[in-house]
Formats: C-alpha cells, structure tokens, sequence
C-alpha cells in the first residue's frame, strides 16, 4: 500500500467499512474463485477514488491561493514615494497654499536657475497666486524617472502638463512640462528646474517629435554655456555667413548697436562677458516671456524662449531714433545689412538672473546667432 500515491485510508470511506469490506472479499474468494476478480477490483477502486479526492482538494486549494500561480509583481516603491511627494506639492500650489514654502529646504540650491531661501522661493510662488487662476498640474508616472545619490538625495525627473487662467487676460493656457526635482533625505525640495521638451533620459514625449522649437533650443542652450562660462571664442560658430550679428550694450543713457564680425570684437566691446555669468541658467523652461520694467523688474525668473512670428525690427527701429536723436550717422549700407540680418530673427532668449538677451534665425538650415541684447534690461542708467 505504501508504494500508491496514497493511503486508501484517506479517502472518503473509515477504516471500519473498509476493513469489512476487504473481510467479505477474502470470504467470497474461498467460497466462490469466481469472485476473485471482485476482491482485486475492491482495493483498486478505493485507490482510484483516493486519487480523484486528493486531485479534487488540490483543484479547490489552488483556486482558493491564486498566489501559487500566478506571483504578484512586486511594487516601485521609490517611484511610488516620488509621486506621492510630487502631487502633495502640487495639490499644494493648485490650492494657492499660503504655506507652499514649507515643501522647501531652508535653502533651495537652484529654483528656475537661481539660489534662494526657503522664504524667498514661498514669496516667489505666492506672487504667482495673484496671476493665474485654476492651475492644474498632472504628472505622467510612465514618463518619471529617479535616481538617489550617494547623499541620499532623490531626483525625480518627468513629463506632465500644466493649465492655468491668465488673470490679466482671462487667457487659458495649457502647455506640457519637463522638470527635474531633487528631494533630501526628509523629503524636502532643494532643487526644481524645468527641462527641455526634448528626450534627455530616453523617455518618449509625443510633443517633442512635433516640436518646431526642439532644435532652436538645442543650439539655445548651447550658447547659454558659452556665456556661463565666458568662452566667448566658441560664439564664432554660430555666427552667420555674410550677415553680421549684433550686439546692443548700454552707453550712458542709450542703447547702441554695434555690428560685430567675431567673437573678438564681442570681446572687445563688452570685455566683462568674458569673466563669464555663474548665475546664467543653461535650461530653458516652458512658459511666456515675463513682464519687464525697472521698478519691479522681471515678474518671473528663469530662462525662456519664444518665437518671433510678426517680425523683428527693434535694432532698426533703435538705428533710427539715434539718427534722428543726430547721436550718431548710419550709412544706407549699415541700415540694409541690419534690415538683412533682422530678417532672418525668429527666436528669442531670456535670462532673467544676466538680465541677457539674445536672437536666433535660421540660415541654410541651421541656427545662427544674429543679436546679443546687454541693454533692453539694464536699468543701470
């Protein structure tokens, strides 16, 4: 018996009833050997039900332990703790919180490109309360990823979608985002930046692919590290063939326009770029251009982009009240080859920390620096 599957004692029928039925198996066996096959069938039919109630419990406890087939997938708990964090942020700034500045360290490293306290970063975004309204943020979670460092410090780098009402305007907008947020140890923010739209972790972005603008910001922030750090000499290739750039700089009360042929007349003209802006943010966010005036300055910080889709004249424009102003003579020559260059101007840069501002335009396919602006927000004079 030792050698079935089971013990024909497991199954359904008590020891007393097969004990008696094995009794009158062997007394029919002496009586009648024609009842031998039944004596032999008795012990295999037991058998075959002990079989089929130990198949029919093992059925029932599989169904009752879904575990045992099928393993659970086990969770992203950093991912999960990230996101977490991510939406009490947000939900904080979305209900105009006037404690949004307690998710900050006392000192916050970088926020949009620049250092500043815990109080400064809460005044920062409290101002911004009184000029939106029905701010939504969404995070998407497939397209976050993060990374901890030696210090225990969580970056959290991901794609969402941002929406608002102007107030100014009652204009509504919506627009997608690419930030990076780092987190100390205790959770608190420390760093927040806003990336390119363009792929950097290969994370799939359908807006990037259809972005007009992906390869003017490239190039962008290409010259953004040049002036970071004072390299000016690496301008030179971004020049254009056969048209000028320009650079505007202050002189006393007025902005003068100056054509410059390298990297050494920029050089020449305006010799403190070269010590570099440590200041100067390299990423360039999503969002309008800030407004600007000398008493309040810019009414938001950071680096921002924009297309320039009704033409650009400001440096003839400029060209032309001097002359009048009799400050100075331009030639027709001078007027035709700035009117050349300012055709080609359809982007603009702006960083609000350098108070720089610069134009990009395309020529032969490429994009070409065509004005550096040292003047338009300096409030110097």
């Amino acid at each position: 018996m030792n050698s079935f599957p089971c013990s024909i004692f497991d199954s359904d029928l008590n020891k007393a009833d097969i004990q008696s039925l094995l009794s009158q198996s062997l007394i029919l066996l002496c009586m009648n050997r024609s009842s031998l096959l039944f004596a032999l069938l008795v012990p295999v039919l037991l058998i075959s039900s002990c079989k089929k109630s130990t198949s029919t419990t093992s059925t029932v406890e599989q169904q009752a332990d879904p575990s045992s087939s099928a393993p659970s997938q086990p969770r992203d708990d950093q991912k999960l703790a990230a996101l977490d964090k991510l939406e009490s942020y947000y939900e904080a700034l979305e209900a105009e919180d006037p404690n949004i500045d307690g998710f900050f360290a006392p000192q916050v490293e970088n926020f949009f490109g620049k250092p500043l306290s815990r109080e400064q970063v809460g005044q920062s975004l409290r101002n911004g309360f009184t000029q939106v309204d029905g701010r939504k943020i969404t995070v998407d979670p497939s397209q976050l990823t993060v990374s901890t460092d030696a210090a225990g410090n969580s970056e959290v780098e991901f794609f969402g979608e941002v929406s608002f009402m102007r107030l100014a305007t009652r204009e509504q907008v919506k627009e997608p985002v690419h930030n990076r947020v780092l987190f100390d140890p205790s959770g608190k923010i420390i760093s927040y930046e806003s990336l390119p739209l363009t792929n950097t972790r290969g994370m799939a972005m359908d807006a990037t692919s259809s972005d007009p603008m992906a390869e003017a910001r490239q190039v962008a922030e290409e010259i953004l590290a040049i002036f970071q750090k004072g390299n000016l000499q690496k301008l030179d290739a971004y020049f254009p063939r056969g048209v000028a750039p320009v650079l505007m700089a202050r002189t006393g009360a007025y902005s003068i326009p100056a054509q410059v042929s390298s990297s050494a007349d920029i050089n020449a003209k305006a010799p403190w770029l070269a010590q570099g802006m440590p200041g100067l943010s390299t990423r360039i966010q999503s969002g309008d251009f800030p407004s600007f005036d000398c008493d309040r300055l810019f009414s938001k910080q950071g680096t921002f982009m924009g297309s320039i889709s009704n033409g650009y004249d400001a440096v003839s424009s400029l060209m032309q009240e001097i002359q009048e102003s009799e400050l100075e003579t331009y030639q027709p020559e001078a007027f035709s080859s700035i009117l050349r260059m300012e055709a080609l101007v359809s982007v603009q840069v702006v960083d609000t920390q350098s108070a720089l501002s610069f134009c990009l335009g395309q020529q032969d396919g490429k994009w070409k620096l065509l004005i550096i602006d040292l003047a338009s927000f300096d409030c110097s004079a």
